[in-house]
């Protein structure tokens, strides 16, 4: 039970991603324009988004490595969503360029849940 809650917690981090990628893109982010425009942001998070996808396979495998790189990519999601908030917080949400902070709460908020049951799955394998 406390795998399926670990699948369906990770999936959910990777939709809040998806939907945090398209914040970024849509809203302007401002690194896009510092990693090489926009398509090569699309790729970089494609590749992301294609990784995290197989990870969630081989999760609803039962593969302990991939227990432990969901785990790894919940907390970063977590980082990135906090990253997100603190930029917004105190640079300011207004500045053109800091984008992301709506998603980024979807981000903590999945992401806690999943980062639990991804290691309780983990002990227990």
């Amino acid at each position: 039970m406390t795998q399926r809650r670990a699948s369906v917690f990770y999936a959910l981090v990777i939709a809040a991603y998806v939907a945090h990628f398209f914040e970024e893109a849509c809203g302007g982010f401002i690194a896009i324009d510092r990693i090489g425009g926009l398509y090569v942001f699309i790729a970089v998070n494609l590749a992301i988004f294609s990784a995290a996808v197989f990870i969630l396979v081989r999760i609803t495998a039962g593969k302990r490595w991939a227990l432990k790189a969901g785990l790894v990519f919940s907390a970063l999601m977590i980082a990135n969503g906090v990253g997100h908030i603190t930029a917004a917080l105190f640079i300011g949400h207004t500045i053109e360029g800091i984008v992301g902070h709506y998603t980024g709460i979807a981000l903590i908020i999945v992401g806690i849940p999943a980062v639990y049951f991804l290691n309780d799955s983990l002990r227990k394998s």
